[in-house]
């Protein structure tokens, strides 16, 4: 999946999935950022700091992508001389197995049909006939 293809399927998910699982804006923001890093590997501070957030909220966005599928990430990590170990940062990997389809639309079986009512439709005969000599459409 390119970064092109990750962003529009962020801002894809904020639109179409239901309310309990869709990203916020900001993290379709921090998608966006994300995507435009150039080796794919920055730090949840440096994109924090890019996204005007905190940590945490680039945390929160980046498991709520990899819950839809559509992120994963490594750690690195290296080793010193003195066998002292350091955390780098997160290498990031785009899924491209991620699609999101727009729900079936599905056509309302015959007792589910609703008559739509027109506020005219509500009146009776002869408070139609009123309104309509009233209006002046009465023939």
């Amino acid at each position: 999946m390119t970064p092109n293809q990750f962003c529009f399927h962020a801002y894809l998910a904020r639109r179409l999935l239901p309310h309990g699982q869709r990203p916020t804006a900001l993290h379709v923001k921090i998608a966006r950022l994300l995507a435009r890093w150039q080796h794919l590997c920055p730090s949840h501070g440096k994109l924090a700091r890019a996204a005007r957030c905190c940590p945490r909220t680039v945390q929160n966005a980046l498991n709520r992508f990899r819950r839809l599928g559509m992120l994963d990430w490594t750690h690195q990590g290296a080793v010193m001389q003195s066998s002292q170990r350091l955390r780098l940062p997160n290498r990031y990997r785009l899924i491209a197995s991620f699609l999101l389809l727009p729900p079936p639309k599905r056509r309302p079986a015959k007792e589910e049909r609703v008559r739509i009512q027109t506020p005219i439709s509500l009146l009776g005969k002869h408070e139609k006939q009123a309104l309509l000599v009233k209006w002046g459409l009465a023939a």
